[in-house]
């Protein structure tokens, strides 16, 4: 696994000088902007705000959701340095029930790792299933949230269940 640590701004603010007053703010290194904030929004608007940026740019891939086509995402993909491969897209405070098999994220992945850039997988990794997503699509990292909180209460993690995580991380590696 590639070696790249800094501190990320994951954010749905609609407003370049919103994103770029919150990543000086913080020092942010990544800035990594979902999708449904652009909706409607043309690439030609994401390379603005990116150039605007001067960050590590971060772009979200849902692989179920049907305005994330080939095209778009090859786009998307052109313009960051790393793209999060997740399973849709989510409004905020929205949690996530189940996941997909590793199988539909491949062709994703794959169109990630043939343009040389890093790829990240996220949408539905739990302790139970990120070992089968790390061995089959072999992601340069992962992202977890629902999947290591306390049964009942959104957004506090559960230390087991982040401890099992990461023990089952190191083991598929």
């Amino acid at each position: 696994m590639r070696s790249c640590l800094g501190v990320v701004v994951v954010t749905r603010v609609a407003s370049p000088a919103g994103v770029v007053e919150i990543t000086d703010a913080i020092g942010a290194t990544f800035v990594q902007l979902h999708n449904r904030t652009w909706t409607g929004s043309t690439i030609a608007d994401f390379r603005r705000l990116w150039t605007a940026l001067g960050r590590h740019r971060i772009s979200v891939i849902a692989v179920s959701t049907p305005d994330d086509s080939r095209e778009r995402r090859a786009d998307l993909v052109r313009h960051s340095d790393l793209v999060l491969i997740d399973r849709q897209h989510y409004s905020a405070g929205e949690t996530v029930q189940g996941s997909l098999a590793p199988e539909a994220y491949a062709a994703a992945v794959d169109q990630v790792r043939d343009s040389g850039k890093l790829v990240l997988v996220a949408g539905g990794l739990t302790p139970e299933n990120v070992a089968s997503y790390v061995s089959q699509l072999n992601p340069d990292g992962v992202d977890v949230q629902t999947g290591v909180e306390v049964k009942g209460r959104p957004g506090e993690k559960d230390r087991e269940r982040l401890q099992a995580f990461i023990s089952a991380l190191e083991t598929a590696r």
